[in-house]
């Protein structure tokens, strides 16, 4: 069985075989360390550990702010081939961000499925509402991108749909950090 440790000043937790002189988020010395012994085992805590949902979340909040400074771009940029390239770039992003949504959501269901055997926590149920408002968002912005040509009275409704994603991305992103340690034991 994998013996673990925890960094006592900064909490960092390893196998203790990866233990070398210091901490290597903190730096404190290796002596800071303490025994841990996770609370999930086994094939749940295997699953997590992938981190699956925390990294296919970092896909749709990449979109979404690049779309954002890409709205403003194209609020001040001229005609040329700076424009037609952040107009592009636009359009695309704005197509596949409500895919990425989806994927990061089917992430997170099965998450939090894995790690609570259940999604009807408090904090779940406050992620499933943010995130299908992230998908509504997107899902608006991406049909913008594809019906309207994000010029003038078509560009404001969707740089203000890609900043209500990133709102909703952020809260996401905020609940989440907070279930990184958490879950049923066993």
């Amino acid at each position: 069985m994998t013996e673990y440790v925890r960094c006592k000043a900064c909490g960092y937790i390893m196998e203790v075989t990866e233990l070398k002189t210091v901490c290597p988020a903190c730096g404190v010395p290796a002596s800071q360390f303490e025994a841990y012994k996770p609370r999930i085992v086994g094939k749940r805590k295997r699953i997590l550990d992938i981190h699956l949902h925390p990294i296919i979340l970092h896909v749709p909040q990449g979109f979404v702010v690049s779309l954002v400074l890409f709205s403003v771009l194209l609020a001040f940029l001229g005609q040329g081939e700076i424009r037609t390239a952040v107009l592009g770039a636009s359009r695309t992003l704005g197509v596949l961000l409500p895919l990425a949504v989806l994927a990061a959501f089917g992430a997170g269901i099965f998450d939090g499925k894995i790690r609570f055997r259940k999604v009807t926590t408090p904090t779940l149920i406050r992620k499933i509402i943010l995130g299908s408002l992230f998908f509504v968002f997107s899902l608006g912005g991406g049909a913008l991108a594809i019906f309207s040509a994000l010029e003038g009275s078509a560009l404001l409704p969707f740089a203000l749909l890609q900043v209500l994603g990133l709102a909703a991305g952020t809260m996401l992103g905020l609940l989440g950090s907070r279930l990184m340690e958490t879950g049923f034991p066993g």
